[in-house]
């Protein structure tokens, strides 16, 4: 036991001595999310004066779609088109609409049965607009059920008293409805989407899914990198002096795990620390989550790194392989675009990469605002990720020394 964190503290005082190493790994996760939070933030500046296209596909053919969708059109933030769904899907994904939604078939015979049906959204990404979007609609949706709800209480109650005749029922529903859509035609009360997202714990303030999926990727490809200090060992010679002592293989690993977790963390920290603290981004209410979730990635990530580093021979080839490995999976888990809009067998397939459950247990923790419980089973994934990588990383390890 002792010996793997002698190894893991001594490659962190060699580290503390080379002041331009110590340098880069400070200053590095500073400027690359500074850069990423002014991007994000100038890309929302004209968010307050502008109309957004949105696509409507109606799959209903009742009355309330239809009061849904002009609703919609006569909203200060919209600027409606109606399409089929493969028409507005090529849209959203053209960059023509900013989302789409969609009505569900029976739409209006679930308002009528007080079950309103969700709404269903096409988009390329969860951010601070289409989170607004939504809850405007929802909002929408309310004002409909609320509506019927009325209309039906108010004639039966005067049915009920007899104060009307049972056979005008219905001519006093549609006075109502009629009352009430005149009502609501007009808004009553201004809103914009800054005070939606604040109001709504599941909005990512300036943190998009977007962003979270590059800061992913900056975390794997660096400390994957960072994990292939073991072939500078190997061509200075230390690596083969170190193994010619008593000293087990699993020994010297779990030492060069333990100081590149603690560089890793170093890393993440600042990231995490500045872009909340300095930029003021959202991390979610559970920083145990946070710290659970991202030490599972760390230590995935760092297995990748010691498990390709196995494979090659040198530093150089292995800042060759990384990006080989790390870009295309990361593409595939989704960390540059949302997984809606992945076919069925690519999201079978992005199970099978690290990077999804990262993805999927910040999205929870961010977006949805759960706690811990929510990161647990992707955290064991991770982990069990990194044991694999660990394990295959050894095993070539071994096979190398037999046959030296």
């Amino acid at each position: 036991m002792k010996k793997f964190i002698y190894i893991g503290l001594l490659k962190l005082k060699l580290l503390a001595k080379d002041k331009m190493s110590l340098a880069a790994i400070i200053l590095t996760p500073i400027i690359f999310v500074t850069v990423l939070a002014v991007g994000f933030e100038n890309s929302s500046d004209d968010s307050k004066n502008v109309k957004y296209p949105v696509g409507i596909v109606n799959n209903d053919t009742g009355k309330y779609s239809k009061r849904l969708i002009n609703m919609l059109k006569n909203d200060k933030y919209f600027d409606v088109t109606e399409s089929s769904y493969e028409s507005s899907r090529k849209a959203v994904e053209n960059g023509k609409l900013s989302m789409s939604f969609v009505i569900p078939k029976n739409f209006s015979a679930s308002i009528e049965n007080n079950k309103a049906k969700d709404i269903g959204m096409i988009k390329l990404q969860d951010n601070e607009n289409t989170s607004s979007f939504g809850i405007i609609v929802e909002n929408y949706i309310q004002q409909l059920s609320i509506g019927e709800n009325a209309k039906k209480a108010s004639a039966s109650l005067l049915t009920s008293v007899k104060l009307v005749n049972e056979n005008k029922k219905t001519e006093i529903e549609n006075n109502i409805e009629k009352d009430y859509l005149k009502n609501i035609k007009t808004q009553k009360s201004t809103y914009s989407l800054n005070t939606l997202q604040k109001n709504k714990t599941h909005a990512k303030d300036k943190l998009s899914t977007s962003a979270i999926g590059i800061m992913i990727m900056f975390i794997m490809f660096f400390v994957s990198l960072g994990a292939g200090s073991i072939l500078e060992e190997k061509e200075f010679g230390t690596w083969t002096r170190t193994e010619s002592t008593p000293t087990k293989n699993r020994t010297i690993l779990c030492g060069y795990v333990f100081g590149n977790f603690i560089i890793g963390w170093l890393q993440v920290g600042i990231l995490i620390l500045f872009s909340k603290y300095v930029l003021n981004l959202n991390w979610g209410s559970s920083p145990l989550g946070i710290i659970l979730l991202f030490s599972s990635f760390l230590l995935a990530s760092i297995g990748l790194g010691t498990a390709l580093s196995s494979f090659v021979k040198t530093k150089k080839q292995l800042t060759t392989l990384v990006p080989i490995v790390v870009i295309p999976t990361c593409l595939l888990a989704g960390c540059m675009f949302p997984r809606n809009i992945m076919s069925d067998t690519m999201l079978k397939v992005s199970n099978f990469v690290p990077q999804t459950w990262v993805i999927k247990g910040t999205t929870d923790l961010i977006t949805r605002n759960t706690n811990i419980n929510a990161v647990y089973t992707p955290s064991l994934i991770l982990i069990g990720f990194a044991a694999v990588f660990f394990i295959l990383g050894l095993e070539i390890m071994k096979l190398e020394k037999s046959t030296n």
